[in-house]
């Protein structure tokens, strides 16, 4: 277990390495591509535009705020368990060796 802390530990610190995919070919936009796939604007009125936004009553705004809300938390589970994904694999990699 203290090995696992400790691993870990290192990860947090300089980050998880990158698994090259079992082609061996890294594509030199992977890392522009994941980080697009794990962000989001700062507000839903970013994507609907501030006119749109205005046009809404406030229940309307309201909703649109929870609903942003509820994106941005499935968006961060979504981060965690890529995390998680990431050190398994790489742990199994390392032990595989």
């Amino acid at each position: 277990m203290a090995a696992l802390v400790q691993q870990l530990d290192t990860y947090s610190k300089i980050g998880i390495p990158k698994l090259h995919h079992h082609t061996d070919v890294l594509l030199e936009y992977e890392d522009e591509v994941e980080e697009a796939l794990y962000s989001l604007e700062e507000d839903w009125t970013d994507v609907v535009g501030i006119d749109v936004a205005a046009g809404l009553d406030e229940r309307s705004r309201s909703q649109q705020a929870a609903v942003w809300e509820l994106v941005e938390t499935e968006v961060a589970y979504i981060r965690t368990l890529k995390v998680i994904q990431d050190v398994s694999i790489i742990r199994i990699v390392h032990f595989e060796r």
